[in-house]
């Protein structure tokens, strides 16, 4: 059962963004970590930006395209999670495991087969 739809994905890719801004900030990690995080929002906010859903702007990317390369991320989030963890990152490890976990299940539960088409912004006019 599919109980992510494309709104409320949407409001989840931002909010992921804003969440990995603040801890590359405020957590006590080594700057390595805080630039991978910092990358790796900047590499959301522009999946966000460029996807075809309702707080979308650019409106490049398949809905159906952006849950399998979100997919991807959370691969790439799991191995970085065992790099820091090589590094002995113990808080860097913690998070990037967390967040990997989240990625895959947002990307279970959400239903990508909503949206399969591009779409444009007068599809979103009035609502």
């Amino acid at each position: 059962m599919k109980l992510i739809n494309e709104r409320l994905h949407s409001f989840l890719d931002y909010f992921t963004v804003a969440v990995l801004i603040i801890a590359a900030f405020f957590l006590p990690w080594p700057a390595v970590i805080k630039y991978a995080t910092l990358l790796l929002a900047g590499m959301q906010l522009l999946l966000s930006l460029c996807t075809a859903y309702r707080w979308g702007v650019i409106r490049l990317v398949p809905f159906l395209m952006h849950g399998w390369l979100e997919l991807l991320l959370a691969f790439l989030i799991f191995a970085m999670s065992i790099y820091w963890r090589h590094i002995q990152s113990g808080t860097g490890f913690t998070f990037y495991l967390s967040t990997g976990i989240v990625y895959l299940i947002v990307f279970l539960l959400t239903d990508f087969s909503a949206r399969k088409t591009r779409i444009s912004s007068a599809d979103y006019q009035g609502n």
